[in-house]
């Protein structure tokens, strides 16, 4: 199979190096909030944390991601945008966020916008997984009181996460093509 230039970028093939790389300190600062605001010891925080971001890392983002895809083909753009103003690049990022679209050199701005824009569908993926296995992983922590704290955790790794994304793009700077 031959890969073209021209074929655009999955963003999956971003987001997951990312959010895997990243998973080591989420998975801590996850298990802390479950520790503070669960009847839980440290060690079953831990292991409730880790199970549950392994989940949402390899199976929600991703079945987010096609969702989001499948989306895209259904009801995008059907093409390129003209970049040339500011709502039409917003468009661009969002609509296209699943799939960039082979813009010309407007990768170095545009990967850390879809990025930060694909951290509300990933985030909602990851509280429902997670959710759903540390529901079976502590069958005797009140589901609503666990609900709250997952939603608690994720929005605090994700807050994480979209931090960094949106300091990238803050200082993005075009790189020359080699």
């Amino acid at each position: 199979m031959a890969l073209f230039a021209d074929t655009g970028l999955p963003m999956i093939f971003v987001e997951l190096p990312f959010l895997a790389l990243a998973l080591v300190p989420v998975v801590l600062l996850e298990a802390l909030v479950f520790r503070f605001r669960l009847p839980l010891s440290f060690p079953r925080a831990l292991g409730g944390s880790l199970v549950a971001n392994l989940c949402s890392t390899f199976l929600g983002v991703p079945v987010a991601w096609l969702a989001l895809f499948l989306a895209e083909l259904c009801f995008g753009s059907g093409g390129m945008y003209d970049l040339g103003t500011p709502l039409l690049r917003l468009a661009a990022v969002t609509v296209q966020a699943p799939w960039l679209f082979p813009y010309e050199g407007e990768f170095y701005w545009m990967i850390p916008a879809a990025s930060l824009f694909l951290m509300l569908p990933f985030f909602l993926a990851s509280v429902l997984t997670e959710r759903y296995v540390l529901q079976r992983w502590w069958p005797g922590i009140e589901r609503r009181r666990l609900a709250r704290s997952v939603w608690l955790a994720n929005l605090l790794s994700y807050g994480v996460l979209a931090a960094y994304w949106a300091w990238q793009l803050a200082f993005a700077e075009p790189r020359p093509i080699a």
